[in-house]
């Protein structure tokens, strides 16, 4: 806990740096950490890197499914790289899982809009 909460912090002081440093030492003790790997995602899309970001958010996901954090950035990251189609699979996914909420809602508008000829899409929307 004492290196998640150094990663943490220095994440959020912008240290992306020491954050990723810290973030791959906890992961390589304890791949299954969910946080450390949501995180490491977030800080590679920070950087610009979203197909480095798309493993560690699949990582996370898959090590705690009932977050619902952890369903939206994925479905973000997938559809900043471009691959509406994967985010369309991964929200039917997570709706089958449960996946409710007040965030729901946009992120259906948003995967629609990326896959606006796409008449599942549509359908999930109710369009």
């Amino acid at each position: 806990a004492p290196q998640f909460a150094r990663a943490l912090h220095a994440h959020q002081a912008g240290a992306l740096d020491v954050a990723e440093a810290c973030y791959r030492s906890i992961i390589a003790v304890e791949p299954a950490h969910a946080h450390a790997q949501h995180n490491l995602g977030a800080l590679r899309l920070q950087r610009g890197d979203t197909a480095g970001g798309l493993p560690h958010f699949r990582a996370a996901l898959q090590t705690q499914p009932s977050r619902l954090q952890f369903w939206i950035s994925y479905i973000d990251a997938l559809l900043l790289g471009d691959k509406a189609g994967s985010a369309l699979t991964v929200l039917k996914q997570g709706l089958a899982h449960g996946l409710r909420g007040a965030a729901v809602e946009p992120m259906l508008a948003r995967v629609a809009a990326a896959l606006p000829e796409h008449a599942e899409a549509q359908r999930l929307w109710g369009v």
